[in-house]
């Protein structure tokens, strides 16, 4: 393994984890920029591996019960796909998910157990087949509910025998890395550990070699495009990443897909931002949010709206960057992301201070306060409460800044426990 370059000990990696008969679990520790090799590398080994099952979900970690809820929504969604070709086909349909997977008031880690175990009926011969389920979140908000959720999936010694044909990969964190230490402390012996190894600019030069690859057809070439685009940015190459953009949105606006023309304008707007052209990037915020709107996509007007608060706050336009994280914040509402509200109610308060409306900021940051308080936030209630009792001190308010205080230091024991 030693001799092999980094992209090539991945794969060897994952073939012989896949392919192997011993532990079921695979913990990958690997950075949030390597995940999209990682993910490339699973959807290569399903396309050439038909006799088995493939499931990869990269939802981020915010909560238990967010978390399991948008997991067993995609295996929910790529089932009907599935079926509905099968029906097509004339082909007796995969079965369902069990009631227990839907009941939004069970546990969710006893719902994501009940879903894998389902999973693995889905796979008609353990001897020949493999169900792969790859649980890689793209983001890790919450360290503890990640840790559950390993910890209530993967086994720590012992293979149970109805897993034979399951091959379960998780993830830990490169940057911080916390689910393998946890591991190793316990004695764990019945899960595989592998760090990924690899740099950006490899992966920004493997995704440029699978976006150059004509044998490829055209979705998947502009899908590696906006990854090239996307790792350009982040080493600097910022000419190299305007060109791909524009041959991105030609391609989306070619095809009419709406939401995609606004991803590219965003991705032009961050460019714009990093070169310091904020007046450039502005303009390129607000057409994405009109693209956005126009296809009633909340998760891009979210996205959006956040990114021109933060540029307005850049051009000390503090009352249009009030606006924009409002919206943001409306938004985040209307998709029960109450991370993302408090977040934008915070920096909304933050626009209010700029402008000297220190009431209006106080407004803001009590509900983003309640907002973190409703979710267990502890990290963004810590510095809401910060802010409040700067607030407090100057408005002479000493009763509630007592009470603040009180909260804050509660908090912040809670923090240094994690």
């Amino acid at each position: 393994m030693e001799s092999l370059g980094p992209m090539e000990e991945l794969q060897a990696v994952l073939d012989s984890f896949v392919e192997g008969e011993g532990r079921f679990s695979l913990l990958l520790t690997t950075g949030d920029d390597e995940l999209a090799l990682v993910v490339r590398s699973l959807e290569q080994k399903d396309e050439a591996s038909p006799q088995d099952v493939y499931f990869i979900d990269v939802s981020s970690v915010k909560d238990l019960t967010t978390y399991a809820n948008a997991v067993i929504d995609n295996v929910r969604l790529q089932l009907g796909e599935v079926n509905r070709e099968r029906v097509r086909q004339e082909r007796e349909p995969m079965a369902p998910l069990p009631a227990q997977c839907g009941d939004v008031n069970a546990d969710p880690l006893a719902r994501l157990r009940c879903l894998v175990t389902h999973m693995i009926s889905w796979v008609p011969d353990a001897d020949e087949h493999r169900m792969v389920v790859a649980l890689l979140p793209s983001h890790i908000f919450n360290r503890e509910a990640h840790a559950k959720i390993v910890g209530a999936l993967a086994p720590f010694r012992w293979r149970p025998a109805w897993s034979k044909a399951l091959r379960l990969i998780v993830r830990d964190d490169r940057a911080e890395p916390f689910v393998e230490q946890a591991l190793r402390r316990l004695g764990a012996t019945g899960i595989n550990l592998y760090t990924t190894r690899v740099k950006i600019a490899e992966l920004a030069d493997a995704t440029a070699a699978e976006a150059a690859n004509q044998k490829l057809r055209a979705p998947r070439r502009i899908q590696a495009l906006m990854q090239c685009a996307i790792f350009d940015t982040a080493l600097g190459r910022y000419e190299e990443a305007i060109d791909k953009y524009g041959v991105l949105y030609q391609y989306y606006a070619e095809h009419e897909v709406t939401e995609m023309q606004a991803v590219v304008l965003q991705g032009l707007g961050d460019i714009l931002g990093r070169i310091k052209r904020y007046s450039g990037a502005r303009t390129k915020y607000l057409q994405s949010l009109d693209l956005a709107s126009d296809a009633k996509s909340l998760q891009l007007i979210l996205n959006g709206a956040m990114l021109l608060g933060d540029v307005d706050m850049r051009l000390r336009a503090y009352d249009e960057a009030e606006k924009a994280y409002a919206l943001g914040a409306d938004t985040a509402e209307k998709l029960a992301n109450e991370y993302a509200r408090a977040d934008l109610l915070e920096k909304c308060g933050c626009a209010r201070e700029a402008a000297r409306n220190l009431r209006g900021s106080m407004e803001c940051w009590t509900k983003a306060a309640g907002a973190a308080r409703g979710i267990g936030y502890d990290e963004r209630l810590e510095t809401v409460l910060g802010r409040l009792i700067k607030v407090c001190r100057k408005s002479h308010d000493s009763d509630l800044r007592k009470t603040y205080d009180t909260e804050l230091r509660a908090v912040r024991a809670r923090l240094k426990r994690k």
